[in-house]
């Protein structure tokens, strides 16, 4: 059985893995019409008076991954990831099941499972400051949005 995970729009599914749930996200179509002809711009998520929905999540450097974790990423062969994956302050050896190739010096590892680039912090720079910067804001997206109210 294969297990596909399908990212169009990083952001949602961060977001996603950030709460502690998995999710398939098939992307934003845009903006949403307003219905209300005295609230221009105003639409749902837009955080904006008038607005349906509070304002979105800012994910910072993380949005530059579909799954970013600080212990340990796993796959039961195969999977198909469509983005980048990263995994720190664990090492490369956390990320286990993708048959990881990495070329001497490289800042990314690839994988046939991965459509997009594979990065753990022993991997040469700029990777292992970008994992920082990525972690950190992965942390400050979750407890901005585990403080939200519905």
């Amino acid at each position: 059985m294969k297990n596909t995970l399908k990212v169009a729009n990083s952001g949602m599914l961060m977001l996603a893995l950030v709460l502690g749930s998995f999710a398939t996200a098939c992307g934003d179509s845009g903006p949403k019409p307003d219905p209300s002809p005295t609230t221009p711009g105003a639409g749902p998520g837009t955080g904006v008076p008038g607005g349906r929905g509070p304002s979105p999540v800012v994910l910072g450097a993380a949005s530059n991954y579909v799954i970013l974790a600080k212990t340990g990423i796993s796959s039961v062969p195969t999977s198909a990831i469509t983005g980048n994956i990263g995994v720190s302050p664990a090492a490369a050896t956390f990320i286990t099941g993708f048959s990881l190739t990495l070329g001497a010096g490289a800042a990314f590892a690839t994988s046939s499972q991965v459509t997009g680039n594979v990065f753990a912090p022993g991997y040469a720079a700029p990777t292992p400051a970008n994992l920082t910067a990525a972690v950190s804001a992965m942390e400050a997206a979750y407890t901005n949005a585990a403080g939200r109210t519905l």
